[in-house]
């Protein structure tokens, strides 16, 4: 049930947000990587970065709050382009390992870097006040939502 006091509000934020993810990804105009597919490679290569244990495709749905046959889909456009590879792990067979090619940690370093530079002009832009309660907006709103959608389930 929407709140009057509150929908007209609701709705300019709406369009804002709307506008907001319509302008603030750049379109990878050779259609190698989709939003997700980078999403899904950027955690596989902080990780590796990190040295840390490797990723297993059931670890990718419980970390973007997506089914498992959704990572699948992904994990099969990232393998298929060369961007990740996948294996068995040796302790049991039946997990599935996934790791960034060279290739793939290439084309998400580079993007990343590119979301970085534009990020940083917003933020040269904002000043470092405006940006930090940016952040601190946008951090409360992401908790909200997530607590929206778990309360859903």
């Amino acid at each position: 049930m929407v709140n009057k006091k509150y929908e007209n509000i609701a709705k300019e934020l709406a369009t804002t947000l709307l506008k907001l993810k319509k302008n603030s990804w750049e379109a990878d105009k050779n259609k190698k990587l989709r939003q997700n597919e980078f999403f899904v490679l950027t955690i596989l290569v902080k990780r590796s970065d990190a040295q840390e244990k490797d990723t297993k495709v059931s670890d990718l749905s419980v970390l973007f709050g997506i089914t498992p046959a959704a990572v699948t889909h992904i994990v099969n456009s990232l393998e298929e382009k060369g961007f990740l590879e996948r294996f068995a792990d040796p302790a049991d067979r039946r997990i599935v390992i996934v790791r960034a090619t060279p290739k793939g940690k290439e084309i998400a370093k580079i993007r990343y870097k590119k979301i970085i530079e534009k990020i940083s002009g917003l933020v040269e832009r904002l000043g470092e006040k405006d940006s930090n309660e940016f952040i601190r907006l946008l951090t409360v709103a992401n908790d909200y939502w997530h607590e929206e959608k778990k309360s859903n389930e």
